[in-house]
């Protein structure tokens, strides 16, 4: 399927709809018409778009413009953007059982070319590795925000509830300096 398809069919979807689609992706049990991983990326914009941010669905960034569309090379696939009251987030969505730290790399790279108001959100179906969750606070600046499967349970809960729970994110790093990691106290997590 192609990605403008992608984006009609989860375009249909409404906020009430969207528990029973992330249960599905959570379970792996999406439909047939979603290839691996972009039920999640597609889930989430979705999610920011019906919160009431203004959104971009995944697109690609070619590496020379000045070639026809037909001949350019891709130097980058952006996972999604969301914008609302002056927080705009890059998005990049990872759905695997671990994500490593290359994961935040490759986000902190995309955002060194991007005007530094604009922020990361790495958004997870699974956990972090313990080294991701030790060395993301080294990165400096610190500008991005971590979701995982603990926040994305907000969306079946209300617009409002996810849409606070982004903001609290975002108006925590400005204060404490620090990216909040998820706790993981309640999970098994093994690296």
């Amino acid at each position: 399927m192609k990605d403008d398809e992608y984006e009609k069919l989860i375009q249909k979807k409404e906020w009430s709809d969207l528990e029973d689609f992330w249960a599905s992706v959570k379970s792996g049990t999406t439909s047939q018409d979603w290839a691996v991983g972009k039920a999640l990326e597609y889930f989430v914009i979705r999610a920011f778009e019906l919160a009431g941010f203004s959104v971009s669905y995944p697109y690609l960034i070619p590496l020379d413009r000045t070639l026809s569309a037909a001949s350019r090379k891709t130097m980058e696939q952006i996972d999604g953007l969301a914008s609302k009251d002056g927080l705009t987030l890059l998005i990049e969505c990872k759905d695997e059982a671990k994500t490593n730290i290359e994961a935040i790399y490759k986000l902190y790279s995309q955002l060194q070319r991007r005007p530094p108001s604009t922020m990361g959100c790495l958004v997870f179906s699974g956990y972090l590795t313990d080294e991701t969750l030790h060395l993301v606070n080294f990165l400096t600046p610190r500008r991005i925000l971590l979701v995982d499967q603990n926040d994305l349970d907000f969306v079946a809960q209300s617009p409002k509830d996810f849409r606070n729970n982004i903001f609290e994110k975002y108006l925590k790093l400005c204060k404490d300096g620090f990216i909040e990691v998820p706790s993981y106290s309640e999970y098994k997590v093994k690296t």
